[in-house]
């Protein structure tokens, strides 16, 4: 995914760790620098209304949703797998 970088991508990672350190301490320092990662915490857990939104029973969840708010893929492949890069380019060059 490092080939778009430069595009309107951008990746955000929404932690459900009841405790705040917990949180913390699961952010790699690399995630920490990265401009297109952004972090987030739900202190909600599964019981959040972002849990309850997307029916949330395991981790980790990918969602596709585009520069407008709109969800393309609720349940998309994970970013290791091989059809990521061609999902992608598919969706940006709309």
């Amino acid at each position: 995914m490092d080939e778009f970088k430069n595009d309107s991508l951008k990746v955000i990672s929404i932690s459900l760790d009841k405790k705040y350190n917990e949180y913390i301490k699961s952010i790699s320092k690399e995630m920490q620098k990265e401009e297109n990662w952004i972090q987030l915490w739900d202190q909600g857990g599964f019981e959040s209304e972002f849990s309850t939104f997307f029916n949330l029973s395991a981790i980790p969840k990918f969602v596709i949703v585009n520069k407008e708010g709109i969800i393309l893929e609720s349940d998309s492949i994970r970013p290791s797998n091989t059809k990521i890069n061609a999902l992608l380019e598919n969706y940006l060059s709309k």
